[in-house]
Parts: structure tokens; sequence; C-alpha cells
């Protein structure tokens, strides 16, 4: 195979490879929203000023929306604004 027609077949693999990140990182904005406004269990524990066991325990009982995303959980701060509002007017 000559040259040029290796170095055509590279750009065009490239092309491909270009396209599927760009809709990967689509889909992150998809399922991230676009603020990317999610923090960990360990960030929410800090923000909500209680243990990490005590926030995983709010998810699972259902006081703390969540997402699991790749096998990792995120909260969205505007949950855990909510769910602190709630909480301050009990």
């Amino acid at each position: 195979m000559p040259a040029e027609e290796i170095i055509k077949e590279i750009r065009k693999q490239e092309e491909i490879i270009n396209e599927a990140q760009r809709k990967k990182a689509a889909l992150y904005d998809e399922l991230l929203g676009a603020d990317f406004n999610l923090v960990s269990v360990k960030e929410a524990a800090r923000l909500l000023n209680v243990s990490i066991p005590t926030v995983y325990n709010m998810i699972n009982s259902g006081e703390l929306e969540a997402k699991r995303i790749g096998g990792v959980i995120r909260i969205n701060k505007a949950n855990m604004r909510k769910y602190s509002f709630t909480n301050m007017r009990k």
C-alpha cells in the first residue's frame, strides 16, 4: 500500500475517532448537565457538614437524590440545596 493511501486511511480513522469523542462529550453533557453541577459523596458530606456514611444513608433512604454515573455516585448541588432548605425548616 503506497504511503499516500496509508496517510489517507489514517486521517479517515482519526476523523471517525474525533466524531466518536464529540458524541461522547455530548452524551456526558446530557447526563451530567451542561453546568456539571455534580459533586462526589465526599464533597457533599463536606458541604452539608455531615459524615460520608451519613450521606450514603441519606441517599439510601431517599432523603437525598443522587445519580450513579459510570459506577460513581454523584449528587446535584440543587438537590443538596433543596435538602438543606427542607431540613432547615424542620
